[in-house]
C-alpha cells in the first residue's frame, strides 16, 4: 500500500473471493473486524492460489482502494494499492487521539507489535495506553506492564520515536459488583505517577470498602497536573457531582461500545451551561476508527494536544471528518452577542461511508440539515447555516 506520495504505508486490508463475496482469513495477522486486518507497510501474507480482490483503507480520509489479482498456479505475487486521500487532516492541523486503550491476553512482544502497526494503519497521531486494576483479570493486562515501564522511560517512549506519539493513562474506577456501575470511572492522562489506589472497592478489587469516592483520586490527579476524562458516557453516580465541582476536563462518549446517546451524555450538560468537551477512545483494543480530533499547529506533544482538548476544540468520529466555524470563532469558543441576532455557521463533513445528513443543532434541537452527496469515492455535505440566536445556549454540528 502506498500513500499519495508513493511512500509505502501500513494500512487496513481485506482479501475477498470476488465470485462468492466471502472474505479470506489471514493467519497470523492483526485481525480488526469483519476480516479486516492491519498490515505493516512491507507485509507478506499467505492467501489461496485463486482469483482474489484486495481492498485497503488507511484512517478516515482515504477512499477505498481495490484491485483484483489472479493467483491461480502462482507461488507468490506482489500487489500495489494506491490510497487516495479525499481529505488531509494533517494539513488542516488536526491531530487524532485515542484517549482510552487497554490490551490483554498478549505477550509483551505481541503488544508492542500491535502498538507499532495498528495506530499507523489507522493514521492516528496519539494513543494513551491505560493502566487498570481488576482482580483477578489483571493478570492478563499486558498494557499494565507497558504503562508501568513508561514511568521509567520504557517501551512507550521508544514507540513514540517510531512515528506515533504514545503517553500513559490510568483508569481510576469503582464498581459495586463485578460488572455493576458504581461511582464511575475516569481516565487520568499524562500522569507523573500512578494514583493509588488505582481501583476502589470490593466489587472490583475483592477487598476494602465502598467508602471512598472517585473524586479523591481525581483531586490527586489535579495535583499531578493530569487531565481527567469521564469514561463511558454517564456511567456511574459521580459524573454530575464532579462536573459541577469543575474537576472533569472532558467527557468520553462511545468509548468501548455504542451505548448512550448524545442527548443524555452531552446535551443535558450543555443545557446546564457547562462547557463539556467531547472525547473518545476504544477501550479494549482498537476495533474501529474511533478518535477525537483537536487542532495542533506546532509540534505535537501530549501537553499541547491535551490543552486543546480541555479548551473544547474537539470533535469525535469513527467516520465523517467535521468542520465548524462561526463568523467570529471556531470550535470550543464562546460568542458574545449584545442582542438576539442571526449568526452564520459554516459546517462541512466528508467521509468514506454515506453518513446521511449533516445537522445543525441549537440548544438540543435540529434547526437545519443538508443531505450528503457522493463525489468519487467519498461523501460530503456542506452548508452555511443561518441560526436565529434568541437566548443563551450552544450550537453543535
Amino acid at each position: 500500500m502506498v500513500a499519495d506520495n508513493e511512500q509505502p504505508v501500513p494500512a487496513v486490508v481485506r482479501v475477498v473471493n470476488p465470485q462468492t463475496g466471502k472474505t479470506i482469513p489471514l493467519t497470523g495477522e492483526i485481525h480488526r473486524n469483519m476480516h479486516w486486518y492491519s498490515l505493516d507497510a512491507a507485509a507478506s501474507v499467505a492467501v489461496p492460489q485463486m482469483k482474489l480482490r484486495i481492498e485497503a483503507i488507511r484512517g478516515l480520509d482515504t477512499e477505498l482502494a481495490s484491485t483484483e489479482i489472479d493467483l491461480s498456479g502462482k507461488g507468490e505475487a506482489s500487489v500495489k494499492l494506491s490510497l487516495k486521500n479525499f481529505y488531509d487532516a494533517y494539513f488542516r492541523g488536526l491531530r487524532g487521539g485515542n484517549t482510552h486503550l487497554h490490551l490483554m491476553k498478549m505477550t509483551h512482544e505481541e503488544a508492542l507489535h500491535y502498538l507499532r502497526v495498528v495506530p499507523q494503519s489507522d493514521a492516528i497521531d496519539l494513543v494513551y495506553l491505560s493502566y487498570l486494576r481488576r482482580i483477578p483479570d489483571e493478570r492478563h493486562y499486558i498494557s499494565n506492564q507497558i504503562v508501568a515501564d513508561s514511568f521509567a522511560g520504557g517501551s512507550l517512549h521508544r514507540l513514540s520515536q517510531e512515528g506515533i506519539l504514545f503517553d500513559n493513562g490510568q483508569e481510576h474506577r469503582h464498581n459495586f459488583g463485578r460488572g455493576d456501575q458504581g461511582y464511575g470511572h475516569v481516565m487520568l492522562l499524562n500522569l507523573k505517577q500512578l494514583i493509588q489506589p488505582v481501583s476502589l472497592g470490593p466489587g472490583i478489587m475483592g477487598e476494602g470498602t465502598d467508602d471512598t469516592p472517585v473524586q479523591s483520586g481525581i483531586r490527586a490527579a489535579h495535583e499531578d497536573q493530569a487531565t481527567v476524562i469521564w469514561c463511558h458516557n454517564t456511567f456511574g453516580f459521580e459524573d454530575i457531582p464532579n462536573w459541577m465541582a469543575g474537576l472533569i476536563h472532558a467527557q468520553n462518549i462511545f468509548d468501548g461500545g455504542t451505548h448512550g446517546t448524545y442527548e443524555d451524555t452531552f446535551y443535558r450538560y450543555l443545557n446546564l451551561g457547562l462547557k463539556v468537551p467531547f472525547s473518545t477512545g476504544t477501550d479494549w483494543f482498537m476495533y474501529d476508527f474511533s478518535r477525537v480530533y483537536v487542532p495542533v499547529y506546532d509540534d505535537l506533544t501530549s501537553a499541547s494536544w491535551l490543552k486543546q482538548l480541555r479548551d473544547g476544540r474537539s470533535f469525535i468520529t469513527n467516520g465523517p471528518l467535521l468542520e465548524l466555524e462561526a463568523e467570529r470563532g471556531g470550535l470550543g469558543e464562546t460568542l458574545t452577542l449584545p442582542a438576539p441576532n442571526r449568526v452564520t455557521f459554516m459546517g462541512k463533513a466528508m467521509g468514506r461511508v454515506d453518513f446521511g445528513e449533516l445537522e445543525m443543532v441549537y440548544n438540543g434541537n435540529v434547526v437545519d440539515r443538508v443531505t450528503a452527496k457522493k463525489e468519487g469515492g467519498y461523501y460530503h455535505a456542506d452548508k452555511h447555516f443561518r441560526v436565529e440566536i434568541k437566548e443563551p445556549g450552544w450550537v453543535a454540528l
